[in-house]
């Protein structure tokens, strides 16, 4: 379920920008649960998105300064967050755990087809298939992936996305329309069958 995009109070943000302890621990409750999210929908593993959520904030709260408070917060938090998150996903380390997680396995870790549906047919294959794009989202290309967990699961608007991103907002709805085609052509590969 996608957060609501609602910005952080500027007070929070303010006071963390002089290093006000309180200010700080809140400002980092306040965004945990968007990082992890961000991260977890990136990297499609929980530990992993754990480490990575960590590291964004330690890159928020250690570049608070750096945030123009006459600005809307959440994209430039975004902004941070979806950078770590895409080093992250080129570093070596990611790539030597992501391969070591797909061995011998031809599909997602965790893939429950939808043989395997309990209940009746129609809440089941919804279940199913929501599952089935919170697991195969991971799989995207990063350029796709970014744009498709920012703008549907966290609810990040066209314009800021393009601000998070540095993209151009022709280059962010180009990047949205191929990221769903080749979602819907996973997910068709899986049998989910448009209706």
């Amino acid at each position: 379920m996608a957060q609501r995009y609602e910005d952080i109070p500027t007070s929070v943000i303010l006071r963390a920008q002089v290093g006000e302890p309180a200010a700080v621990s809140e400002l980092v409750l306040l965004l945990s649960e968007r990082a992890f999210s961000l991260a977890y929908r990136m990297c499609g593993d929980p530990e992993e998105a754990k480490d990575i959520c960590q590291e964004m904030l330690m890159h928020v709260v250690k570049n608070a300064a750096r945030y123009d408070p006459a600005r809307p917060f959440l994209p430039w938090f975004y902004r941070v967050a979806s950078n770590v998150c895409l080093n992250w996903l080129v570093s070596p380390q990611h790539r030597a755990r992501a391969k070591s997680l797909d061995q011998g396995s031809s599909q997602h870790p965790g893939f429950q087809p939808a043989s395997m549906a309990r209940g009746p047919a129609t809440d089941a294959m919804a279940r199913d298939m929501r599952d089935v794009v919170h697991q195969i989202v991971h799989l995207l290309p990063e350029e796709y992936r970014a744009v498709i967990v920012l703008h549907y699961f966290e609810g990040v608007p066209y314009p800021d996305l393009g601000e998070i991103l540095g993209l151009p907002l022709g280059t962010v709805k180009v990047r949205l329309f191929r990221g769903r085609e080749l979602l819907r052509e996973k997910l068709e590969a899986l049998g989910f069958d448009k209706p």
